[in-house]
């Protein structure tokens, strides 16, 4: 039978309940009402947001030596005589020449196909796919929260999405691909969680594995890595009657996972041929290589004995460093808040809890694992870069949701109703906290960077301090 859409008297009783903070009762627990009161308002603040970002903060950092890239494979500028000619120039010149270190093409192509189209407003222009993946990634994230948490959950953490600091950052400029492999982990995770058992749902996350790959390898490896480990966490995990192998999901899985490597090597292979008629590209700031191999070593378990600026020093300076200080104030916020859903996903396994609770097990398998995967690699390399959260930020933001809808729900026949609301005004404390830190010190904040930013590239540092700290 067909959802009915709820009356003007229910929509009564939905405000009533939302002004009340009783979420959990009548039209107020439908999927109607926490999407009006919560993903339209929260969508709706981060598309303002990012919208006044990438109209008023000006071309910075990486984004017009990018753009020169973009022109190289065009056939003019600069470098149009390093990255070489037509089509050796838009397959493996711009990305593997462009002075990036997402070496795989797709950010080319896309950034490529939107100054054809819209040729007239270049900053404006470049900035679109990162401003349209982080919107979509709002409603994903969303829809995958709304499977897994009971009201009002999933509406506060989109609260928290839709402000966070380094997703706000991260969809408004235009050399980051970021927004768009947290889209690509936001479907892998569905897969993994919600999907589990469809085959259409497995090929939408090898085509969006393949995508992050195309990307941004080094992530795109990370986000592969994931799928394919928790993937078999699952098949094979022991529960309460011990280990069990689910020979069929295995396969299933073996072959999406083949699946999404066959374009990879395709094109690594190709790249090899083109280094080889080059000599030598060079990657970034990493340095400059003869071979393929050579590079992806480089980009996965390490820079050699050169320091960078993306190095911090010791695992343990790397690790405090991710935490961002109080430079990302929402990630840093919910910092105990991911640890203690951290925990609780680690019991929750080490517990072995009944088929009545499967999704619940599925979901904190899928956290530990990412979280821990997600993390290893960056302690290991000495690496601080806020754009590593994307990976795992969706597994991050689950584990608060575990702590959230906790202290919201209780267990039942337990809580008196004054501790039950007690603990409802400590979930909305923590929103409200969280959104308020991420406005002041966030996109209203942002002209304090330009005293610590890099080199200035065509003056736009000037630019900038002059129009946020003007003498």
């Amino acid at each position: 039978m067909a959802k009915q859409p709820p009356s003007s008297r229910q929509w009564q009783l939905a405000l009533a309940d939302l002004l009340e903070f009783r979420f959990e009762v009548r039209v107020a627990d439908s999927e109607h009402s926490q999407t009006i009161f919560g993903l339209l308002p929260a969508l709706v603040l981060a598309a303002g947001l990012r919208l006044y970002a990438v109209l008023r903060f000006p071309f910075l950092h990486d984004e017009p030596r990018l753009a020169d890239g973009l022109h190289g494979i065009m056939g003019y500028g600069p470098s149009a005589t390093v990255v070489g000619s037509w089509p050796g120039s838009f397959f493996f010149g711009g990305p593997l020449a462009g002075g990036a270190q997402n070496i795989t093409p797709l950010w080319w192509w896309l950034d490529f196909a939107v100054l054809r189209v819209w040729p007239g407003n270049e900053t404006l222009a470049l900035r679109l796919p990162t401003f349209a993946f982080g919107l979509i990634g709002i409603v994903l994230f969303y829809g995958l929260a709304r499977e897994l948490f009971a009201p009002p959950i999933p509406a506060l953490l989109t609260w928290l999405l839709a402000v966070d600091d380094i997703y706000l950052w991260l969809g408004t400029k235009a050399q980051f691909v970021e927004p768009a492999i947290f889209v690509a982990a936001l479907i892998v995770a569905h897969a993994l969680l919600v999907w589990r058992n469809r085959w259409a749902a497995f090929v939408a996350a090898g085509l969006a594995a393949t995508a992050a790959l195309g990307y941004f390898l080094l992530k795109g490896l990370m986000l592969t890595a994931h799928a394919l480990a928790v993937g078999a966490a699952q098949a094979i995990w022991p529960r309460g009657d011990g280990w069990r192998f689910d020979w069929g999901l295995i396969l299933r899985r073996a072959v999406v996972g083949v699946a999404i490597g066959l374009p990879l090597v395709g094109w690594l292979l190709a790249a090899q041929m083109y280094i080889d008629s080059n000599y030598q590209v060079r990657i970034g700031d990493v340095g400059y290589f003869h071979s393929i191999a050579k590079i992806v070593l480089a980009l996965t378990l390490g820079y050699g004995t050169v320091a960078h600026a993306g190095q911090t020093g010791s695992p343990a300076t790397a690790l405090l460093y991710y935490s961002h200080a109080d430079a990302w104030p929402t990630t840093t916020f919910l910092a105990l808040w991911i640890v203690a859903g951290f925990g609780w996903a680690v019991w929750t396994l080490y517990a072995r809890r009944d088929e009545s609770r499967e999704t619940r097990w599925h979901v904190a398998l899928y956290i530990v694992i990412v979280i821990i995967l997600g993390l290893a690699p960056v302690i290991s390399k000495s690496v601080a870069g806020e754009r590593f959260h994307m990976p795992y930020f969706a597994a991050a933001l689950l584990a608060v949701g575990l702590v959230l809808e906790q202290l919201w729900q209780g267990a039942k026949g337990y809580a008196l109703s004054r501790s039950v609301h007690l603990r409802r005004l400590i979930v909305l404390g923590v929103i409200i906290a969280g959104v308020a830190l991420s406005l002041v010190r966030g996109p209203l904040d942002w002209g304090l960077t330009a005293p610590y930013s890099p080199e200035p590239y065509n003056g736009i540092l000037q630019l900038v301090e002059a129009k946020y700290h003007p003498k």
